[in-house]
């Protein structure tokens, strides 16, 4: 393996695509938990977040390479989702993190990828369920409703509006 191997894989970003999708990102992160905390209503933020870090990743997906099949709008809802169920799951059924975390983690990785719905923040949506109980607790079920499936479709139509306004193509539509 030569050092050139490790160098970066992907193709440049213009200054002007980088900046519109870091602006797009910013803007579709805050609408979409503007409208979780008017969904979950003022004092549930201090409780349970709305935004969390995988829905970051989500939005590095849809904003920056949306012609990845990655950042599709099935991938981004039914991978968070589904991923979210894994961790749920495994939170009740194993009583220690660490492995309750793994599992979460490699279950969601098989179901998203059977279900045609690979989003690698699906797998830190699982650890981060599994991580975010407590020990001991039943898990929370409504976490899968708001924020996550509610802010996995928010996030899509933040994307699907940026990217019409923008004139960029958002899904990326797959031709057989």
């Amino acid at each position: 393996m030569t050092p050139r191997a490790f160098g970066p894989p992907m193709l440049r970003l213009s200054p002007f695509t980088a900046l519109r999708a870091g602006l797009g990102a910013t803007i579709g992160l805050l609408a979409t938990g503007a409208v979780l905390w008017l969904i979950a209503g003022q004092g549930a933020l201090m409780d349970h977040p709305m935004i969390i870090a995988p829905f970051a990743a989500s939005a590095v997906l849809i904003f920056a390479v949306p012609s990845s099949p990655l950042a599709q709008p099935w991938s981004v809802v039914v991978g968070n989702s589904l991923a979210t169920l894994c961790g749920l799951i495994a939170h009740l059924l194993i009583p220690h993190p660490l492995p309750a975390m793994a599992v979460a983690v490699g279950v969601a990785i098989a179901l998203t990828a059977a279900a045609r719905a690979l989003h690698p923040p699906a797998g830190a949506m699982a650890a981060y369920v599994v991580l975010a109980q407590i020990p001991g607790t039943p898990p929370d079920w409504a976490f899968l409703v708001t924020p996550v499936l509610s802010g996995s479709v928010l996030l899509v139509i933040s994307g699907l509006i940026w990217h019409r306004a923008t004139g960029t193509e958002y899904p990326h539509l797959y031709h057989p």
